[in-house]
C-alpha cells in the first residue's frame, strides 16, 4: 500500500462499489482496476508494461502480464481498445467507459463529502488539514483491514504488523474531528466510507492471487461468541444510537444462519462488570435528587456508559435503588439474548482444574495484560482473565481447524481493538478476535445493502476518546458531592457553572481517589454557596444604604422634626412587619415539614400496601400477595384470622396515626392556632 496515493486508492474503491455489486468476482475486480488505472494515467494509449508499473506504483498490486492479457483480450469485454504492435499490446479505455468512470468518481469520492461536511459545519481545522486527517484515518482503516483479511483468507500470507488505528497517533482534537465526520448523518458519506473499508476485501483477494473465491456460503454456519463490550452496546449502555446500530448489525447474522453464543465466561464477566459499577455507584450515592438538566451540560452530555445509563434510568422514578437498577439491567440482558436467539452456553467450558489449562490461562492473562498496558488500554486483571478464558475456549472448539475463513467455524466478536491486535500478533493463524466492522464488510459484500447498514458499519469505526479527559466515575463523584450540599435544582446548576468557570475539570482529571474528589466537591460547593450568600448580603446592604440615602434626602426636605420622626416610625413598623412575616413563614414551614415530608408519604405507601392485597395478585413482584399466601398456608384457621386481623389492625392504626398527625399540622384552624403561638413567643 502506497500512503502517498491515498486518493487514487479511494477513487478505485468508489469505482469498484459504485454499482452496489453484491457478487464481485476476482476477474471483475481486476478489470475495474485496469479501467481506473487507464483513466488515471490520462494517456491516449498505454503499453501493458507501463500499465503494470502504474498499478504497482499507485496501488502496490503486482499484476502478472498473463492475468492482464486474459482480461483485456476477453471477448466479453467492451471497455478496452487493444492494438498489437511488435513490442506487444497497446491499449486504451473506450470513451463510453471513460464517461461512466468519471460520473462514478464525481458522485462517490470521499473528497466530495468532506467538502460538503466542511461547508455545513463549523470546523476548527482548515479544509486541507481536515482532508489530510480523514485521508490518513481512512487509509489506516483500509490498511488494517487488508492485513486482517489476508490472515482470514490465508494463514500463510506474509503480512505486516496490524496498524493501531485507535492509538496515540491521533490527538484528542483530531479524534473529535474524525468522529464528528463519521457521526455526520449523511447517507452518501456513510456508503463512501463503507466502500473504502470494504475495498480491502477485493484488494486482498487480488494481491493474494486467491484461487479460491470468497462467496456468501463461506460465511454461513459460523459460530460467533460475543464479547461483553458487544453486549453493552446492544443493550444501549453505550448510548441509544449505538444500540440501534449494533442490533442492525447482529440481525444480519441471522440471515446467514450464523449462531450467536455467549460463553460461560462472558456471562460471568457481564454480571461481574455490572456488580463492579453498581458498587462504584453505591460508594457515593446521591443524597438528594440531581437536576436532570445537568446531564445535558457539556461536561456530562458526552457520557455513553453505565453511569449515564443509570442517570437516565432514574429520572422520574420514586424508587431508584441500585438493586432495582441491577435487576432491570439483568432483565434487559436476558430479554436481549432470548429475542436475538442467543445461546448462553455453560456446556462448553474449560477444565480449569487441569494444570495445562490453568497454566495456559495464566500465560494468556499475563500476555494480554502486558499488551494492553503497553497499548494504553484501560482494563482490569479480571477482564484480562475473562479474555484469556474466552480465547482458549474458542481455540479448543476450533481444534486446529483454522487455516482460513473457509474451514474456520468459531470466532470471538469484540470491539476491543487492543485484544484484536494481541490476537493478530500471536502467529500465523486465522484471527480469532473479529471486529464487527470487518465481518459486516464481508456480509454486506454479498447481501443487499441499506442506508442503515452503512450507518451501522460506520458506527463501529469511531475512534475512542481517551478516558483521561474526565472519567465517568469522577463525574459521578462530583454530582454526588453537589447533591450532598443542596437539594435545590437552581443551586445545583449554579454550583456546576461556578465549578466549570473555576477550572474544576483539571481536578477531576488529576485525581482518581473517589473520597478525595467527593470531599473536594462538597467543600467547593459549600464555599460557592457561602460566597453567593455573602454576595446577596452585600447587595442587600447596598440596597439598604441606597434606601437610607433616600430617607436622608426626604428628611432634608421635611419642615419639622415631628414629620421626620413619623416617617422613621412608619418605616420601622413596616420593617418589623416584614421581619415578622418572614419569621412566621419560616416557623410554619418547620411546623408542616414532618407532615409533608414523612407522614403523608408514609401513609400513601401503606395505603398502596393495602391496595396490593386486592390488585396485581398474579404479579411476581407483589410481595403483599406472597405474605397473604404465606398466611393462607397456616393450617390453623384461628391463627390465620389472628395474623390477618393483626396485620390489618397494625397498618390501620399506623395510617390513622399518620393521618391524624398530618391533619394536626396541615388543617387550616390548626395552622391558625400555631400562628397565635408564634406571635405569643415573638412578642415576649
Amino acid at each position: 500500500m502506497n500512503p502517498n496515493n491515498k486518493n487514487q486508492l479511494f477513487r478505485l474503491s468508489a469505482v469498484l462499489y459504485a454499482d452496489n455489486n453484491y457478487l464481485v468476482s476476482s476477474r471483475t475486480t481486476l478489470r475495474k482496476i485496469i479501467e481506473t488505472a487507464l483513466f488515471a494515467m490520462e494517456r491516449d494509449s498505454v503499453s501493458i508494461h507501463d500499465l503494470i508499473d502504474f498499478i504497482f506504483n499507485n496501488y502496490n498490486l503486482q499484476i502478472a502480464e498473463v492475468e492482464l492479457e486474459e482480461v483485456i483480450l476477453s471477448k466479453k469485454q467492451d471497455s478496452f481498445l487493444v492494438k498489437t504492435t511488435e513490442n506487444g499490446y497497446v491499449l486504451s479505455i473506450t470513451e463510453k467507459r471513460k464517461i461512466q468512470i468519471q460520473s462514478k468518481i464525481d458522485e462517490n469520492t470521499i473528497e466530495y463529502y468532506i467538502d460538503l461536511f466542511i461547508s455545513d459545519n463549523n470546523i476548527q481545522f482548515s479544509s486541507t488539514e481536515l482532508k489530510e486527517l480523514i485521508y490518513r484515518f481512512l487509509y489506516d482503516i483500509l490498511s488494517s483491514n487488508i492485513e486482517s483479511f489476508k490472515k482470514l483468507i490465508d494463514k500463510n500470507s506474509s503480512v505486516e504488523a496490524l496498524i493501531n488505528v485507535d492509538s496515540h497517533n491521533y490527538s484528542l482534537e483530531e479524534r473529535e474531528a474524525i468522529n464528528n465526520f463519521l457521526k455526520w448523518d449523511n447517507e452518501g458519506k456513510n456508503k463512501s466510507v463503507f466502500d473504502i473499508a470494504s475495498f480491502a476485501i477485493e484488494y486482498c483477494l487480488i494481491s493474494n492471487h486467491s484461487k479460491q473465491g470468497l462467496e456468501l456460503k463461506n460465511l454461513k454456519n459460523k459460530v460467533f461468541y460475543l464479547d461483553t463490550n458487544v453486549i453493552f452496546r446492544a443493550l444501549g449502555i453505550n448510548g441509544e444510537e449505538r444500540k440501534k446500530r449494533s442490533l442492525t448489525f447482529l440481525k444480519r447474522f441471522q440471515e446467514t444462519n450464523t449462531k450467536l453464543v455467549i460463553s460461560k465466561y462472558t456471562d460471568k464477566e457481564f454480571v461481574a462488570t455490572i456488580d463492579y459499577y453498581i458498587n462504584r455507584l453505591g460508594n457515593k450515592p446521591f443524597k438528594n435528587d440531581v437536576n436532570p438538566s445537568l446531564f445535558n451540560h457539556p461536561y456530562f452530555s458526552k457520557l455513553k456508559d453505565i453511569y449515564n445509563y443509570y442517570y437516565l434510568w432514574r429520572i422520574g422514578k420514586q424508587n431508584h435503588s441500585l438493586e432495582l437498577f441491577k435487576a432491570e439491567v439483568i432483565a434487559r440482558y436476558k430479554l436481549f439474548t432470548s429475542s436475538m436467539r442467543i445461546d448462553v452456553n455453560y456446556k462448553d467450558s474449560l477444565k480449569e482444574d487441569e494444570n495445562e489449562i490453568s497454566e495456559t490461562i495464566l500465560d494468556y492473562t499475563s500476555s494480554i495484560n502486558t499488551h494492553k498496558s503497553s497499548d494504553s488500554s484501560s482494563a482490569n486483571y479480571n477482564g484480562f482473565e475473562f479474555d484469556a478464558k474466552n480465547v482458549l475456549l474458542i481455540e479448543k472448539l476450533r481444534d486446529s481447524k483454522n487455516h482460513s475463513i473457509f474451514d474456520t467455524k468459531y470466532f470471538f466478536l469484540s470491539t476491543d481493538q487492543s485484544l484484536r491486535r494481541w490476537d493478530f500478533q500471536r502467529g500465523n493463524k486465522t484471527p480469532l478476535v473479529i471486529m464487527p466492522s470487518e465481518w459486516m464488510s464481508l456480509l454486506l459484500r454479498y447481501q443487499t445493502r441499506t442506508t442503515d447498514d452503512f450507518k451501522s458499519f460506520v458506527s463501529f469505526i469511531n475512534l475512542p476518546i481517551p478516558e483521561k479527559q474526565i472519567s465517568s466515575e469522577n463525574i459521578h463523584n462530583v454530582l454526588a458531592g453537589i447533591s450532598e450540599v443542596t437539594s435545590s435544582y437552581e443551586q445545583q446548576s449554579y454550583i456546576v457553572e461556578q465549578l466549570v468557570s473555576q477550572g474544576f475539570d483539571k481536578i477531576m482529571r488529576r485525581t482518581n481517589d473517589s473520597d478525595e474528589l467527593f470531599d473536594i466537591t462538597v467543600e467547593s460547593s459549600e464555599s460557592i454557596l457561602e460566597k453567593r450568600l455573602k454576595d446577596l448580603e452585600k447587595k442587600q446592604e447596598d440596597l439598604a444604604q441606597k434606601s437610607n440615602r433616600r430617607i436622608q434626602k426626604l428628611e432634608e426636605h421635611n419642615e419639622t422634626k415631628e414629620s421626620i420622626i413619623g416617617q422613621k416610625e412608619s418605616e420601622i413598623e413596616r420593617l418589623e412587619k416584614e421581619n415578622y412575616a418572614l419569621h412566621e413563614e419560616r416557623e410554619i414551614r418547620k411546623f408542616q415539614k414532618p407532615a409533608l415530608r414523612y407522614y403523608i408519604p408514609l401513609a400513601i405507601i401503606l395505603l398502596v400496601v393495602m391496595l396490593l392485597c386486592f390488585t396485581f395478585q398474579t404479579a411476581d413482584w407483589n410481595f403483599i400477595k406472597h405474605l397473604i399466601d404465606f398466611i393462607d398456608k397456616e393450617p390453623s384457621q384461628t391463627k390465620q384470622w389472628i395474623y390477618r386481623i393483626g396485620v390489618s389492625l397494625f397498618i390501620t392504626v399506623i395510617i390513622s396515626g399518620l393521618i391524624k398527625s398530618s391533619y394536626g399540622r396541615l388543617a387550616k384552624h390548626k395552622v391558625e392556632d400555631y400562628k397565635d403561638k408564634i406571635r405569643a413567643r415573638y412578642e415576649k
